[in-house]
């Protein structure tokens, strides 16, 4: 059975080929990635908003990482806690 499943990353699906769709993936974000958006919203929280394109900007004045990935990842894990918030 396991050969039979595959995942469409586009659509965020995992699809078994015997069955049909057996459910949504979630948006799972590693620890270290809440590690640090949990620092940084402690520490800094005036700083950020609900809007990804200003948090994205305020985290390179913070020089974290050179990682383009990871920069967006922190930016849109704030961004939701923000939302959240709010």
């Amino acid at each position: 059975m396991a050969e039979s499943m595959r995942f469409l990353s586009t659509t965020r699906v995992i699809w078994d080929t015997t069955h049909g769709v057996r459910g949504i993936m979630g948006r799972i974000k590693t620890a270290d990635i809440k590690k640090a958006s949990g620092e940084l919203l402690s520490a800094y929280s005036n700083k950020f908003s609900t809007d990804f394109a200003a948090n994205k900007e305020v985290l390179k004045e913070f020089n974290i990482t050179d990682e383009k990935r990871t920069k967006n990842k922190i930016a849109g894990y704030i961004t939701r806690k923000m939302r959240q918030r709010a």
